[in-house]
């Protein structure tokens, strides 16, 4: 829901590589506080393939979450807490 509800303001600071709304994603992201450096220029570095032609919050969690697995000093450093769909609150 968060992607969604600030999808742009995201989309403009990692483009930007820093801001609020991007120390929360990764907050959210499960990132230890001295991670989120690491976080914000990951993001930053691999902005049009997040970006490019994605429209989609779905998509994008999917492409931070694959980013976050591959990066050696993330994937030591962000947990993050998967839902199953048994588990989420119903819409």
């Amino acid at each position: 829901a968060y992607l969604d509800n600030q999808y742009m303001i995201i989309q403009e600071q990692v483009a930007q590589g820093t801001g609020a709304q991007l120390d929360a994603l990764a907050h959210y992201s499960g990132c230890e506080k001295q991670a989120v450096p690491s976080f914000r220029k990951t993001l930053h570095a691999n902005y049009h393939a997040l970006f490019g032609s994605n429209l989609d919050a779905g998509i994008l969690r999917n492409q931070i979450l694959g980013l976050i697995e591959t990066t050696p000093s993330l994937s030591e450093s962000c947990r993050i807490e998967l839902i199953s769909e048994s588990q989420k609150a119903p819409s």
